[in-house]
């Protein structure tokens, strides 16, 4: 019984590690409230600028990706909304526009469901990136005030 159970428990612990994630966890809200604001890429500091919108019942969140001169090369993937009341999340869609105001820049759109978001509410958007090394990185905008047709 004991040379079963001592080949059993290394089959099971492998057994328990198996499995996939074919998504990333959606992260807890104070990990994302703890995302820096600022990142120093190749000797570049990028920064995040998030427009949130209320239209009707649907949410749409603009972001635009700044570093100065030159951008470094990551990939926008998803933006994260840190609202009074919870997390809302969505995939960002890369707009074609490489210059934001004259300057280089990269902007994204996401879109979905407004639901218990409020024109008006002080919110903190996260946006997740990809490196050339496909390292994940997040970048925080620590307040954006969510717009929309009128301020309740």
């Amino acid at each position: 019984m004991k040379a079963a159970s001592a080949l059993l428990a290394p089959l099971l612990a492998v057994l328990v590690g198996c499995g996939s994630l074919d998504a990333a966890p959606v992260p807890l809200a104070g990990d994302l409230l703890s995302a820096p604001t600022a990142l120093n890429l190749s000797g570049r500091l990028l920064r995040v600028d998030a427009a949130p919108r209320l239209e009707g019942a649907a949410l749409g969140v603009g972001v635009r990706l700044q570093a100065g001169q030159a951008l470094p090369r990551v990939t926008p993937l998803a933006v994260y909304m840190v609202t009074r009341n919870g997390v809302w999340t969505a995939p960002l869609r890369l707009n074609p526009a490489r210059r934001c105001a004259g300057a280089p820049c990269l902007s994204a759109q996401a879109r979905g469901r407004g639901e218990g978001v409020r024109s008006g509410e002080t919110v903190q958007v996260v946006v997740q990136l990809k490196d050339p090394r496909g390292r994940r990185l997040w970048l925080r905008d620590p307040q954006a005030t969510v717009g929309g047709p009128s301020l309740p």
